[in-house]
């Protein structure tokens, strides 16, 4: 005769079959008419990796992660089943990103106080100030610190030719400094630059 074993936690409460476990509703209905999307945020919020899907591939997915998760996942129904197994069109896939929305919105209190709809042009433009703005260091970086400049001298009216001139020099002086540091670096500490390089192609 079998004995039936009740496993313990490290909470110390016995552990339920995972047959006995609620499914959440994400592991069974999946959304039609939209776009699926796995992405990646850093610790500000902002979007570093972003990978477009088919909805299969998102079921897919969401199933394995499921069951990773210690989920009893049901069968999936004959359509779906159908669908998930069917071999991704990758130009369809590719052709669906076409069709991706972009928005830049502010919020305040859980709620939105402001929105633009972009285009793809418009989102990867911001993506990239968004980038120049993170990687600003000040005058070790002169070349971001160049271009953040310029942008808040647009945002102030400063769009004179002198105010340009003037940044451009400030960005030329800094680029010449920053050489020049560099130089001392490698030729006093010649670790520390590999140590540098090493920890730049790491991230």
């Amino acid at each position: 005769m079998g004995t039936n074993v009740t496993k313990i936690n490290a909470s110390g409460t016995p552990e339920r079959p995972a047959s006995q476990i609620e499914i959440p509703e994400w592991v069974t209905e999946t959304p039609a008419e939209m776009t699926y999307d796995l992405e990646v945020f850093d610790a500000s919020g902002g979007s570093i990796e972003e990978v477009g899907m088919t909805r299969a591939e998102y079921i897919a997915l969401k199933r394995t992660l499921a069951k990773m998760r210690g989920f009893d996942v049901p069968e999936a129904e004959p359509t779906v089943a159908a669908e998930v197994a069917a071999p991704t069109n990758g130009a369809a896939a590719s052709a669906r990103e076409v069709d991706r929305t972009y928005t830049l919105a502010a919020f305040e209190g859980g709620g939105s106080t402001e929105t633009h709809d972009l285009d793809k042009h418009q989102f990867e433009f911001l993506r990239t100030c968004l980038k120049i703005h993170q990687n600003d260091h000040g005058c070790i970086t002169p070349f971001e610190e160049f271009l953040t400049h310029l942008v808040h001298c647009y945002d102030l009216g400063h769009t004179a030719a002198e105010d340009v001139q003037h940044l451009f020099e400030e960005f030329q002086e800094g680029w010449k400094t920053t050489v020049e540091d560099i130089g001392i670096v490698m030729r006093h500490s010649p670790k520390l630059i590999e140590e540098a390089k090493a920890a730049s192609e790491a991230a």
